[in-house]
């Protein structure tokens, strides 16, 4: 019901829920044994903004249990503001179903971008600088930049990734010197994601890039992406490239056709 009404009608399932004493119901559920019913009794308590009942969550957040304290972080993030001091407890790891809850939540709270989210992208906690990084794409806010490009040198490679992903929809042109820069010296990963990337924010610059060094490239996997890259962005000077080597022009006719 609560998801279908709006407005002042929301007051009504509110008072209901308590009137009722279904918070004790959920209450209830959140003190089983069982880790699926206490996740349900956070759900009970997200869904209605039951801001009393924090103090029932609170000590979930530290769980041994993946689960139930991955689904009480959520939880807890959708029953206080969005703070540092609130988000302490956010697991390092968190599924990707509870990261799309946690972005919802945020969306719900905040209709344009919450400056005062910007701590995120310099937490110590993986997960966080990830969801900052996803806010960052999501509101496409392209303020403070160098924040993000800063990212590219952390040490995980999966906020590596995510900051390839950032960099690309909000198409950040002033990333490809230092995406050049780094690009060979990384994983086999990064490289293919890095050119996927380049071909949308790519100049000249990275078409030149590419004609020196391809033949310097021993992965084929590599090569492929870089093949795409340099045709997404100047066809005809790929056509050149590949006139040089048949592998090439292999490669070419390869990407042109599969991967498009």
């Amino acid at each position: 019901m609560k998801k279908n009404l709006k407005g002042d009608k929301l007051i009504i399932i509110s008072l209901l829920y308590k009137s009722l004493k279904l918070n004790q119901y959920s209450s209830k559920l959140i003190g089983d044994f069982r880790a699926y019913k206490k996740c349900i009794g956070f759900y009970h308590f997200m869904m209605m903004e039951y801001r009393k009942g924090k103090h029932l969550i609170t000590p979930y957040l530290q769980s041994k249990n993946d689960l139930i304290r991955s689904n009480a972080n959520v939880t807890y993030i959708a029953l206080t503001n969005l703070s540092e001091e609130n988000l302490i407890y956010t697991p390092e790891r968190i599924s990707k179903l509870n990261v799309i809850k946690i972005m919802d939540i945020i969306y719900y709270k905040k209709k344009e971008y919450p400056k005062s989210l910007d701590f995120l992208l310099s937490s110590k906690n993986i997960s966080l600088i990830k969801i900052g990084l996803k806010i960052r794409a999501f509101y496409n806010h392209r303020a403070d930049t160098d924040q993000i490009l800063q990212l590219l040198y952390h040490p995980s490679e999966s906020v590596q990734t995510e900051v390839l992903k950032t960099i690309n929809k909000l198409l950040l042109v002033e990333a490809e010197d230092k995406l050049l820069e780094i690009i060979t010296s990384h994983s086999k990963k990064f490289q293919i994601n890095c050119y996927r990337c380049l071909a949308n924010i790519g100049t000249i610059k990275t078409t030149n890039f590419i004609s020196d060094t391809i033949h310097e490239i021993k992965d084929v996997d590599i090569q492929l992406s870089a093949i795409y890259c340099i045709e997404q962005l100047n066809p005809i000077q790929a056509e050149q490239l590949a006139s040089t080597n048949f592998e090439l022009q292999k490669m070419l006719k390869h990407v042109k056709t599969v991967w498009k």
